[in-house]
């Protein structure tokens, strides 16, 4: 489906007293392990977001959607701290994968085990705990606290 066809789509099934301008797809990407489903993101109003989490499930064509709420932090994948981008980073470069002094898609990651660079500059979480990738947002108690920290200045309405 193409962005419009979804925006048309959520409105027509889920938000018919609604407009296109109520909300906007971000962007599109392919589930990795399934050719057929794809993910989407979409900015909406607080007013929309509401309604939609009231409802308890989006449709879209002749599905019921899984939903959550995106929030995205800004996380450089140089040197893996936050607020920039790689592109901007001054900063030397540490590999997320390994803590290696590479970046991480330079890292061969072949018989080295996840060490979350982050958890070890920051000394988070037991020593032992730390065998995730800095941008795990399952398991990283850094990158969590960001997230958290990020939604509180999220406008809910």
């Amino acid at each position: 489906m193409t962005p419009e066809e979804i925006k048309r789509e959520l409105i027509a099934q889920n938000l018919s007293d609604c407009n296109e301008n109520h909300l906007k797809v971000i962007y599109l990407y392919r589930v990795k392990d399934n050719r057929k489903n794809t993910s989407c993101v979409i900015e909406v109003t607080p007013e929309v977001r509401r309604r939609l989490f009231e409802n308890g499930r989006i449709y879209l064509r002749y599905s019921t959607c899984n939903y959550a709420d995106y929030v995205r932090v800004l996380q450089c994948y140089k040197c893996m701290t936050f607020g920039h981008l790689a592109r901007d980073c001054k900063s030397p470069a540490i590999c997320g994968h390994c803590s290696g002094p590479h970046e991480m898609r330079d890292c061969s990651g072949e018989g080295q085990a996840l060490l979350c660079c982050n958890c070890t500059r920051f000394s988070r979480g037991h020593p032992n705990d730390r065998a995730h990738t800095a941008s795990d947002t399952s398991r990283c108690p850094i990158l969590q606290d960001k997230i958290k920290d990020r939604i509180k200045n999220v406008n809910y309405g």
